[in-house]
């Protein structure tokens, strides 16, 4: 929840704060809230001793999507540090969506082995971070906000690890052998970005 795209339960989750927290831990989830970015997010609490059954769908990030979340991340943290191209600092940052495809279909982790159909997976990928909100505006809108919820989900260690992974850097995994099936692919993206 944020404020930004929902003040009505933004506002709710503060007043409420430790009956909503009281009652999540009840379920083994924890709340956090970020009143600097102004967002509330719940996270699974880890079992003693792994008996507890999750609440929380885990995501499964495709190739396109973690590479939407990187270009994202790091726009971002451009933005913010003023190493963008004009040298600017601020606190948000807009991108194109054809940038974004385009930036999508240059990592080699996703073209490769994965035929003609990648920029429909990136697009696909663009849309589903805006569903997820990690990129904000309409779903016709030609450019799109990076929302600060990019910060919680992919802090700067695992922005490090996942580009690394992209550029094929990663000393603890083979690049051949992780681009040779998928569902790794997915396990290991997944794994990076938790």
């Amino acid at each position: 929840i944020s404020s930004e795209s929902d003040m009505a339960h933004w506002r709710a989750v503060l007043e409420h704060e430790d009956a909503i927290r009281s009652r999540m831990n009840d379920l083994f989830l924890e709340l956090r809230v970020d009143l600097k970015r102004e967002i509330a997010m719940k996270w699974q609490v880890p079992a003693e001793n792994g008996d507890v059954a999750s609440l929380i769908r885990p995501l499964r990030y495709t190739r396109e999507l973690a590479a939407v979340m990187l270009i994202s991340r790091e726009a971002l943290l451009a933005a913010r540090t003023g190493s963008s191209a004009d040298g600017q600092m601020r606190e948000d940052a807009w991108l194109e969506v054809d940038d974004i495809v385009a930036l999508v279909l240059t990592y080699p982790a996703v073209t490769d082995n994965r035929g003609d159909r990648a920029k429909s997976r990136a697009v696909s990928a663009v849309e589903a971070a805006r569903t997820m909100g990690v990129l904000l505006g309409r779903p016709d809108a030609t450019r799109l906000r990076v929302s600060p919820v990019i910060e919680l989900l992919l802090p700067i260690e695992k922005l490090e690890e996942l580009a690394a992974w992209f550029s094929g850097n990663d000393p603890a995994v083979g690049r051949d052998d992780v681009l040779e099936d998928r569902v790794d692919d997915e396990d290991l993206i997944e794994e990076i970005v938790r």
